[in-house]
């Protein structure tokens, strides 16, 4: 059944669309080595209540001390300190002393473009919740923060794009977030973001190491389309303020490197579209001045376009606080739609509804609910299973089913 769906959609696909649907999983297919990444992961992989939260830290004299002058401030509502375990590291705990966060300091040695921050790791839902709480707090465009998660949506006939942020399979490559924009679970277009580079001119935010166009798939507008998404994706969520000179007030950076005119797109004419063209001609791109910080070697040599910097509006703060919760984008139909997250869910059981601080049920701990409203109206699907093992539940199943039959 589910391969006689698929060769419906694929027929449908080639007359809608024109197009062939090749095996496309040859590498060489591909205009850049998707393995070959500086920073982050070129695979992130979601994982359950693991995320990461960026603070700035440029009031006091120190990173530290500015930390120290937060938690102070906000102690009574987070119910939470911070704590020094190294001189680059340190622990944000609860009232018990349990450790909610893991973070590093960094000083701003090589110039970041939000100055000094601290990053930190969550790995369980309590730490999620502290990183939820904290970025309420915060000043606005000092703090961002993503969980790792996979979010989807239909975005257009039988188009998908699928968002995949995480770190890579040993938890030792940094956070990345990979974009696959897919037509019937084949990829034709990508992007990988990571959140702090290796280049000349170092810093932290989205910085963009790869996008492309599969070679079968090019000259359909597929770039244009998933760089709207990536770009819509940085304003809603890392929304830290860039402190470049070049920027202007209230502004997030987003970043471009390796940059070597390789041909990721085609034109409508069929004219070649290079990366440099793309992010300079199309995207709006502009050459970031470089600081030079490490010595000129041929090892750090190259063109002086080879990376490129936006600055976009920063959103207010009411506009990403409710567009992280639902998850929605305004379609042609002026109708909010949300995205379906895969993994790292956090949803009610009764509306569906996507947020943090949810309620459990007292009873098996496991179902959630986003108001005692809810709760009651799902206890009818609910109560069958609730504190039963699996072998329990499809005894009752069977029993229900048995049940009706017997009354037919």
């Amino acid at each position: 059944m589910k391969e006689a769906r698929r060769s419906l959609v694929e027929s449908s696909l080639v007359r809608a669309l024109q197009i062939e649907l090749p095996n496309i999983n040859n590498k060489s297919d591909w205009p850049v080595d998707w393995e070959h990444v500086q920073c982050g992961s070129a695979n992130p992989i979601a994982r359950e209540n693991h995320g990461t939260m960026w603070m700035t830290c440029n009031f006091a004299e120190s990173v530290f001390q500015d930390l120290l002058d937060f938690f102070r401030m906000a102690h009574e509502k987070l119910q939470a300190k911070v704590e020094r375990i190294s001189d680059d590291r340190v622990a944000i705990k609860n009232a018990a002393g349990e450790v909610l966060l893991k973070g590093f300091m960094y000083t701003g040695e090589y110039e970041a473009n939000v100055g000094r921050y601290a990053m930190f790791e969550a790995t369980d839902e309590a730490g999620c919740e502290m990183i939820f709480k904290i970025s309420a707090f915060c000043q606005w465009g000092y703090c961002a923060f993503l969980f790792h998660d996979t979010i989807e949506r239909q975005v257009g006939q039988e188009k998908i794009l699928r968002v995949t942020t995480g770190f890579g399979g040993d938890l030792k490559q940094g956070i990345s977030t990979k974009f696959d924009l897919c037509i019937c679970d084949i990829v034709v277009a990508r992007c990988l973001l990571a959140y702090k580079d290796m280049s000349k001119d170092p810093s932290i935010g989205p910085t963009i190491e790869m996008i492309s166009v599969h070679k079968e798939y090019r000259g359909r507008k597929f770039l244009e389309e998933l760089w709207f998404w990536v770009k819509r994706f940085v304003k809603d969520n890392f929304t830290l303020e860039s402190l470049n000179n070049d920027a202007s007030a209230r502004s997030i950076q987003i970043k471009a490197t390796r940059l070597t005119n390789t041909e990721i797109e085609l034109d409508e004419a069929g004219s070649t579209v290079t990366d440099k063209r793309f992010f300079y001609e199309w995207a709006g791109f502009s050459i970031r001045r470089q600081i030079h910080l490490f010595p000129s070697t041929d090892r750090f040599q190259s063109a002086i376009d080879a990376e490129a910097v936006l600055y976009i509006a920063l959103p207010s703060k009411q506009d990403i606080r409710e567009k992280a919760e639902t998850r929605f984008y305004e379609g042609d139909s002026n109708e909010f739609k949300k995205w379906k997250r895969v993994k790292g869910s956090r949803h009610c059981w009764a509306c569906l509804s996507i947020r943090i601080g949810l309620l459990r049920c007292s009873r098996c701990r496991l179902a959630q609910y986003c108001s005692t409203a809810c709760q009651k109206k799902h206890f009818k699907y609910h109560k069958h299973w609730c504190g039963k093992t699996r072998e329990q539940v499809e005894e009752d199943l069977t029993q229900i089913a048995d049940n009706a039959l017997s009354s037919c």
